[in-house]
């Protein structure tokens, strides 16, 4: 059976991307008063941002594994110095592999959530951007599986 899922390649600066906006989107909603949403449209914001929180743990664990320790997936090719960054990634992968689909889960239920007559252009990128950096987490923790 052919996995399109996981043939699926999506770039590293895409995810980074969809993170970066997701971030500056969701914390300027909470912050700034002349962009804070309507109170009909704050829970799907604090939705977004509770989604948002597992996929850039992802991020930052990724980073940390794979781009700074240059450590793999598979111990073997780790070498002796990535051997401790492929161990924390073994210990968290279970996290993100059962907790990133939970986010995008709660990534679509915020954009279905809002009221059809707050829809503006900020609250979907905020939202679409949430849901990006979800599904982009979920495909590397599926593509990255630890194994010895």
């Amino acid at each position: 059976m052919y996995n399109w899922f996981y043939h699926l390649d999506i770039p590293l600066e895409v995810w980074c991307g969809a993170t970066v906006i997701a971030l500056v989107t969701c914390v300027l909603g909470h912050v700034c008063p002349s962009l804070r949403w309507k109170p009909e449209g704050r829970a799907s914001l604090r939705l977004a941002s509770w989604a948002m929180v597992l996929p850039v743990f992802t991020l930052i664990q990724f980073t940390n594994v794979f781009l700074i320790a240059g450590s793999s997936n598979v111990v073997q090719e780790a070498g002796p110095d990535g051997r401790e960054a492929w161990s924390s990634w073994l210990s968290t992968w279970p996290l993100f592999f059962f907790g990133n689909p939970v986010s995008i889960l709660l990534a679509v239920w915020a954009c279905c959530l809002t009221p059809r007559r707050i829809n503006t252009a900020w609250t979907w990128l905020a939202r679409g951007a949430v849901l990006i950096t979800a599904i982009c987490a979920y495909q590397i923790v599926v593509r990255l599986f630890p194994d010895a």
